[in-house]
């Protein structure tokens, strides 16, 4: 699925693209703020940014982050896809890959939406981190 921007137009940020950190993909994509919510993944902490992978649905692991709906999908894609080092025709040379996940707010309603998930091996270099929440002043723990 990844490289189709109009499939949807909502997108699930949980690092550096929330609200607070770079907002500029925001304005330049026309992006709304939907709410808070989470997928289904683990978070680890890859030094200056994290990283989520995808975990099976019954896991209980889940990364929190926040939903967008954005009024230009094929823009905003081509911005984040930019700032997250994803290269469509390459997706194996790509640092994240997006791809389409469903989203659970709080409330429990889901939503599909474009997320960009780590592309590359974890190992012991990354660290899980304990918060599901990322923000630059969490640190790296068991």
């Amino acid at each position: 699925m990844a490289g189709h921007a109009a499939t949807t137009h909502f997108v699930f940020v949980y690092g550096t693209p929330m609200k607070g950190f770079q907002e500029d993909w925001q304005t330049k994509a026309g992006a709304r703020l939907v709410g808070r919510g989470r997928i289904n993944g683990r978070l680890f902490d890859l030094g200056e940014y994290p990283g989520a992978i995808c975990t099976a649905g019954d896991s209980g692991e889940n990364v929190k982050g926040e939903l967008y709906q954005v009024k230009d999908a094929e823009l905003a894609t081509k911005i984040l896809d930019r700032f997250e080092e994803f290269f469509p025709r390459q997706p194996r040379k790509s640092l994240f890959v997006r791809i389409i996940a469903p989203v659970t707010f709080e409330d429990g309603a889901r939503e599909n939406a474009w997320v960009y998930v780590y592309n590359k091996g974890v190992d012991v270099i990354a660290s899980t981190w304990t918060p599901t929440r990322w923000s630059p002043n969490s640190s790296a723990s068991c």
